[in-house]
């Protein structure tokens, strides 16, 4: 397209680097497409990136401009460098972005994405010859008014309103939407980003908590507390104890063990704290709900690796295993960035409970994952309370308080004065309320 042929002569007049210059531009055209913010690296070291984006509990960014000529060769060991040093520089790396006003031939893609799938990290190039309008021309007409002050400060000789026209073509072609949907979902939610994980995780955790059919196949029992029509005993007493572990976990690292009987509800408790947490708070952890039975390993990392696989099966357990290895690199903040939960290791005698808990206990994971896990009191007093060195807290399930149980009555038709006190203390467990 000729009008993409003026947008890039132009883009190649600009200063290589610099707020001012092609860096500066591509760092605005990004966050005004992703709606984040992009960060030029420091004069000197650049470390494999040009830009990179804010860090806490996102997808992690790195982005590496090269304002070649149209006849400029890429230098394919110096770009296969960057990405390694990018790898060393930023361990926990989701997306790695390179942008040139020009095309990137077939070989060096391939190159690139191989050396980027080795080390677990996604790759895009935003170039001029990839598709039709092309991705950096679908990124400049994303914003005109942008790159049109950005042209005219920098290039006071350029027609802008000449720029314009030409941006305002590219905008009107037919493919236009559809490239640009790809290019924003590509850079705002990478495909297997933690951001992209994250929300993934969320959206099908609560749709396996809304379907009595679904939470069967999830969790091999009724959990469907979110279904519509389900009447859930709220047991805020229980809620404001689990709360008070998840606010003050930054400070200690601890495991929680919500401990009861045979019915006391401790998987409807831990569950709908979950999904109310999930409804209420977008930066709520993603969280791994498993069921005893579907604890696939007492390796840890086989763990999760088996876990993001069945999420997602597009990618191969390797990859997972690299970019698990990736995301444990990330530095340690307020809140952790998984939440597993072990819902019944009572049903799993034999399972190698204790080597699972004592390896979570330890860095990298205890900084990093917090861990709910649901037994019988007996169980859990037999095998797992004197062991010191597993650092836990505890909350034991109670019986329905008079309000709950009130209330649980209520919705069958019934009232505290239809109950004979002989049966009383049977009508306090949950799971005959149920």
């Amino acid at each position: 397209m000729d009008n993409e042929k003026r947008l890039y002569k132009i883009l190649r007049k600009l200063k290589p680097s610099g707020l001012e210059g092609f860096e500066g531009l591509i760092a605005k055209l990004l966050q005004s497409l992703t709606g984040r913010r992009f960060f030029l690296a420091k004069a000197g070291y650049q470390g494999g990136r040009d830009l990179s984006s804010e860090k806490e509990c996102a997808n992690i960014i790195a982005v590496e401009c090269k304002r070649y000529q149209k006849n400029t060769a890429f230098r394919q060991r110096d770009l296969l460098g960057e990405l390694e040093e990018i790898h060393h520089d930023i361990p926990e790396l989701d997306l790695w972005v390179l942008v040139a006003p020009r095309g990137i031939d077939e070989r060096l893609h391939q190159l690139l994405s191989c050396s980027a799938e080795d080390k677990g990290i996604e790759i895009l190039m935003i170039e001029t010859e990839d598709t039709i309008p092309s991705s950096l021309s679908v990124l400049c007409a994303n914003s005109i008014d942008i790159i049109s002050d950005h042209i005219q400060r920098n290039l006071p000789d350029e027609d802008i309103q000449l720029l314009r026209e030409v941006i305002g073509e590219i905008a009107n072609h037919g493919k236009y939407p559809s490239v640009k949907e790809k290019l924003s979902n590509k850079l705002s939610i990478s495909t297997v980003g933690y951001e992209s994980w994250k929300i993934n995780r969320k959206e099908l955790l609560l749709k396996q908590f809304s379907s009595e059919r679904d939470s069967r196949a999830a969790f091999h029992q009724i959990l469907n507390i979110a279904e519509i029509g389900i009447n859930l005993i709220e047991r805020r007493n229980v809620w404001e104890q689990i709360t008070g572990w998840y606010t003050s976990w930054k400070e200690h690292h601890k495991s929680l063990v919500v401990q009861g009987e045979e019915g006391d509800g401790k998987t409807w408790a831990i569950s709908s704290w979950i999904t109310k947490h999930m409804r209420e708070y977008p930066d709520f952890p993603p969280t791994i709900f498993l069921s005893s039975q579907n604890v696939s390993s007492d390796e840890v990392t086989e763990l999760f690796v088996n876990a993001f696989n069945k999420d997602s099966t597009y990618r191969k357990k390797e990859f997972w295993a690299k970019r698990l290895r990736n995301w444990l690199e990330r530095p340690l903040v307020s809140r952790p960035y998984i939440l597993l939960v072990l819902d019944g290791i009572n049903e799993r005698p034999i399972f190698k409970w204790k080597k699972l808990l004592e390896v979570l206990d330890v860095e990298p994971w205890s900084g990093r994952v917090a861990i709910i896990i649901t037994c019988r009191s007996t169980y859990w007093n037999k095998y797992f309370k004197n062991l010191k060195y597993i650092d836990v807290k505890s909350l034991v399930i109670p019986p329905y308080n008079d309000e709950e149980l009130t209330q649980a009555l209520s919705l069958n038709g019934l009232s505290l004065s239809n109950i004979n006190e002989n049966h009383s203390s049977t009508m306090d467990i949950c799971r005959l309320m149920n």
